[in-house]
Order: structure tokens, then sequence, then C-alpha cells
């Protein structure tokens, strides 16, 4: 593994490495993934890398690769716009409790993916973070999420009342007061909330 260091202001820090396929930064000491470039299909993203927690995962760092499944550890906290766009292997992804924030088209086309069970540790979440993921047909959230409520496969933000994804096997619940639809969302039964206006 190769590190090249360099020093801004008196403040030392990695430009860039790679550890087992795994192309990383380091910044305030937290690490964050940039890209991948390993063949593994059953991937187990590392918790820590040199001794410093993994904490991001950047935008399109894993876009397009080969992969069936994925672990993500609970240290990384954010997961980038498209980090998995377009893995149209990937049937199983892992979360742990620890992830605040999913971005935009994060799982965007993957395909495979069928079931999708988030942490209650989440904060923020994009509406468009599983758009075209056509097979997906369960989506549920860790009991005790202060910001997110999921029902009838549905993810709705608590304070807004607004709902910002669904899926193939989504019905929009009555339970819980859905006030807003957000723009790709991709949930298929609007019908069932015509009160219910689109958009952001």
């Amino acid at each position: 593994m190769l590190s090249f260091a360099f020093a801004f202001c008196g403040i030392p820090f990695v430009v860039s490495a790679e550890v087992n396929g795994f192309v990383y930064t380091i910044a305030d000491g937290e690490v964050t993934i940039t890209d991948y470039k390993g063949s593994e299909t059953n991937l187990v993203i590392p918790s820590e890398i040199e001794g410093l927690p993994v904490t991001e995962i950047e935008a399109f760092a894993f876009d397009e690769c080969a992969m069936t499944s994925v672990v993500i550890p609970g240290s990384v906290r954010r997961i980038g716009g498209g980090a998995f766009y377009l893995c149209e292997e990937l049937a199983t992804v892992s979360f742990s409790e620890g992830l605040e924030i999913i971005e935009e088209t994060a799982f965007g086309d993957c395909i495979a993916l069928k079931k999708v069970a988030l942490p209650s540790t989440v904060k923020e979440l994009a509406s468009e973070m599983f758009s075209g993921c056509d097979s997906l047909t369960t989506i549920t959230i860790g009991k005790g999420c202060s910001t997110y409520t999921a029902s009838g496969n549905c993810v709705i933000e608590t304070k807004t009342g607004t709902l910002i994804q669904g899926c193939a096997g989504s019905v929009i619940p009555t339970s819980i007061k859905v006030k807003k639809i957000a723009a790709m969302a991709e949930a298929y039964d609007v019908a069932l909330a015509p009160h219910c206006p689109l958009g952001p």
C-alpha cells in the first residue's frame, strides 16, 4: 500500500491510497472510500483502514461494480450519490446502525435488489436513493427511528408527512397521515392517496 502525505498550513493529510482494492482518502482522522478496483462479488466494506474509521462512501465509488452483496459497517455515516449506481447484480445490501445519510441515486438502477432494511439511525434520505430498483418490493426501518417511519413499504418523513420512497410493493398507508409524495419517490400506488399533492 502506498500513501502520499502532504501538508497544507502545517496540517498533514493523505491525498490517496489503496488497500485490498479500496481507494480512499483520509481527512481529520476519518477515511472516505472513493473508488473500488477489486473483484469481490460478496463485498464487505471495512470499518477501519490504517486504524482509522471508514465514515463515508463517496459518490460513484462502487458504481457499475459486479457485486451481488455488500455489507456496510456501522462506522459509515454517509453514502454518497450514485455510490452503488447501476450495480445490476446487487441483490443484498446489509446496512448497520450508525448510518445517517443516503444521497440521491445511491442505489439507483440496482435492478436485482428486492429487500431493504434501513437502520434506525438514518437522518437524511434522498427520495431518489432507490430509483429504478424495479425488483424492490420491501422497505423497512429499524424501530426507534425519530426522523422517518416505514409503513406499507413506504418511507415517510415523520415531521412533514412526506412520502419520500416507495417501491413495487408499496401501499400508501392510511394509518399514517401522508401529506405529500416527493418527486421521484417511486411510489407505485399513488391512487390510494388522491389527497396527497405530488412533488416537492
